[in-house]
């Protein structure tokens, strides 16, 4: 594709907006003196051919007396005259408007046609889309031209990005049906009317960065391992905006392993190009110019609030040391002024700029181990806002003062950072102060909604700390199904419902009730609208594996085989943990799409997740039924469920008959392995050895009567 054409705005897509103007020649359109305007716009195609607004009057004037004629002419030698000062730009503008003023110009719609067919020369489908929307007929006017390029732009083999989904390749397009089908990078394939496509789908060229990611992968990733400034560049180069690392990080998936990003993050952020803003989700952008990507970087420096400046000094300290220094020294001044109103802020500043090596040695005003000498040291780092620079200011307390483990006792109440519960809870435990450790633990379970953080870390560390285990009982689980409707916790929702997940902490608590309190917990679950209902089913199942009697509609035994009961609760439990809530997502993903009446995507996913709850509902009900065959319980006096029996031929001739009877799991007629349901095998059941049956219209002699092997 040549670069003189504009991919973001097509042909036809998005063509640019001219201004009106008056026409300078209204006298002579007035007057209808044709000839003498004919001179006057050839006087003016030799001098301002660009000037297309200008040209326009003179154009309709022409085609309302259907003096075509004319206006062919003038507009190819207005043509020729705009390829020679190689303007494509309003070239194309020009056969637009006059497309749209004169549907039968057939020169507008030839050149038209062929600047299609060039920009979208690597189209496959040209032809056809060309011949299905009869482009060449003289009633197709830009309307028509507009759907056969929206169409090129989403043609097979086409790459595409979606912010939310990443780039994906279309793999079939059909007109006919208005429909797009796109396989993603995973191998997730999506359906989109071209509509929706077009809104959620940015096509792109074979040249865009992303497209390369695609078809180009091996040579962008020899650039990012070689040079990750240039592998920027080039990106930059092809989105034209500003990008949060977020962004940046998907859309570099494929190129940048993901157990690799950090450390080549870390070189990429080097280039003095790169520019990072400030702020919690800080934009990254480019400028090629280094001395001009410093100066910027000082200046918006200069502008940005104290918190905003130490962000900034973090991101881009690795720039350049004279920067770094710049920035550390004016805000080591800042500090100093803020002392007195923010000590955590002025804390926050001195740690950030001691850890960072350009700065380390960087003389202060004040150190933080007299800052955290203060009696309100838990307040001043309770309100450091980076959690890593509060983690330091932990570690300096716990080394410098003896009274630490009433700070952190303080501490616990007000963080919300899981290493950081980790550092301060097993500091506690490790050097025996269970006196201050197992009061505030003990407080936290009686009352979580005085600190619920701490509260939803426990719950989660739990399973995995013995020291924990004493709490999980029926006490707990009644609290924790009255926190999950607390609205007070609808932050941590999420993670407590994690909590009911096979291996977790409900699962341990569960294994301390009796019946008693097992049915409490049912009555209670029932009642629990928080909770997901597939969370609630594996609850249930596992209450009625502990107490059978808590089941009173259960059904009568299955009997199967443990490896074919392991394979359905497998089956089960990736339903109710993967499928089901990945559909979710998936669900309100689509519903995004907009109007749920053609929301394709939308509906499939609803159907999808019907079938899912009923294949969860149907194993739910067997597994609840189903019960191992026990080898050492089969009774081998007669033909029973886990037998394996020989029968040899009444009448003597003929080759034995080997059968096992098993449940209906584990049926395999090919392999005589029989179902004990199956009317086969009820007709052999209970007979004892030497016993005459008849099977498969033989009659046989039961020879022998074993245990079967799995």
């Amino acid at each position: 594709m040549p670069e003189t054409y504009n991919w973001e705005n097509g042909l036809f897509l998005n063509p640019p907006a001219f201004p009106k103007k008056s026409a300078e020649y209204q006298p002579l359109l007035d007057s209808g003196d044709l000839s003498r305007l004919e001179d006057l716009l050839m006087e003016y195609i030799d001098t301002v051919p660009q000037d297309i607004a200008c040209f326009l009057p003179a154009y309709r004037a022409f085609i309302r007396k259907q003096d075509y004629g004319r206006a062919c002419a003038l507009l190819g030698l207005h043509v020729e005259s705009l390829k020679a000062r190689h303007d494509l730009a309003s070239e194309l503008f020009l056969l637009h408007e006059m497309l749209g003023l004169w549907k039968g110009c057939q020169y507008a719609r030839d050149l038209l046609l062929g600047h299609l067919r060039t920009m979208y020369a690597d189209s496959p489908n040209f032809k056809h889309y060309a011949q299905h929307f009869q482009v060449m007929d003289e009633a197709a006017g830009l309307d028509t031209f507009r759907q056969l390029e929206l169409w090129l732009r989403y043609d097979e083999g086409r790459v595409v990005y979606m912010p939310s989904k990443g780039v994906a390749r279309i793999r079939e397009a059909n007109p006919k049906l208005g429909v797009v089908r796109m396989v993603l990078k995973n191998g997730e394939q999506i359906s989109f009317r071209i509509e929706e496509a077009e809104r959620l789908a940015q096509s792109l060229a074979n040249s865009h960065f992303l497209a390369r990611t695609v078809i180009d992968i091996d040579v962008l990733s020899q650039t990012a391992f070689n040079d990750p400034g240039e592998l920027l560049r080039q990106f930059f180069a092809s989105v034209r905006r500003e990008v949060t690392l977020s962004e940046l990080r998907e859309m570099l998936s494929g190129i940048v392993p993901d157990d690799q990003w950090s450390a080549w993050w870390a070189r990429a952020r080097k280039d003095s190009r790169l520019i990072v803003g400030s702020g919690t989700k800080p934009k990254l952008n480019w400028n090629d110019s280094v001395s001009e990507g410093s100066a910027g970087l000082m200046a918006a420096f200069s502008a940005a609030s104290i918190r905003d400046k130490l962000d900034m000094l973090k991101k881009h300290a690795m720039r350049s040391e004279t920067l770094a220094l710049e920035m550390a020294q004016a805000l080591a001044k800042e500090a100093s002024v803020t002392l007195q109103s923010d000590p955590s802020l002025a804390l926050e500043i001195a740690l950030t700029i001691a850890d960072l090596s350009p700065c380390s040695g960087m003389a202060m005003f004040f150190t933080a181990d007299e800052l955290l000498s203060r009696t309100d040291a838990e307040a001043i780092i309770a309100g450091i806002k980076d959690r890593v620079v509060r983690r330091k200011a932990v570690q300096i307390v716990a080394r410098t003062r003896d009274d630490w483990p009433i700070i952190f006792s303080s501490l616990l109440k007000v963080e919300s950072d899981a290493p950081l519960f980790k550092l301060m809870y097993e500091s506690l435990r490790d050097t025996g102060r269970n006196d201050v450790l197992v009061p505030e633990v003990e407080h936290v379970f009686s009352d979580p909604s005085g600190n619920p953080r701490f509260y939803v870390w426990l719950c989660k560390e739990m399973s995995n700390r013995p020291e924990l285990h004493r709490h999980a009982n029926w006490g707990f689980l009644r609290s924790l199904l009255g926190v999950i409707e607390n609205k007070a916790f609808k932050a941590h929702h999420s993670a407590l419902r994690k909590l009911f997940d096979p291996g977790g902490a409900v699962d341990r608590a569960m294994e301390t009730l009796d019946a008693a309190t097992g049915r409490s917990l049912l009555d209670v679950l029932s009642r629990v609208r928080e909770l997901e209902d597939y969370r609630k089913e594996s609850v249930r199942l596992k209450l009625f594996s502990l107490f059978p009697e808590l089941n009173e509609n259960r059904p009568t035994f299955l009997f199967v085989t443990k490896e074919s009961l392991d394979k359905k609760r497998r089956e089960y439990e990736k339903l109710v943990r993967d499928d089901i809530p990945r559909n979710s997502r998936e669900i309100q993903r689509t519903r995004e799409y907009g109007d749920l009446r053609e929301n394709f995507e939308y509906h499939e996913a609803r159907r999808q997740q019907e079938l899912l709850s009923s294949r969860a509902k149907t194993l739910h009900d067997e597994l609840v039924a189903a019960r191992a065959i026990e080898p050492g319980t089969v009774d081998m006096s007669k033909i029973s469920i886990g037998t394996r029996i020989r029968l040899q031929p009444d009448a003597g001739a003929g080759e034995p008959v080997t059968l096992t009877i098993l449940g209906p799991w584990d049926s395999d007629p090919a392999r005589n392995i029989l179902s004990y349901t199956s009317a086969a095998a009820e007709a052999l059941l209970n007979t004892a050895k030497g016993s005459t049956v008849m099977f498969n219209g033989v009659r046989w002699v039961v020879d022998a009567i074993d245990i079967w092997e799995s």
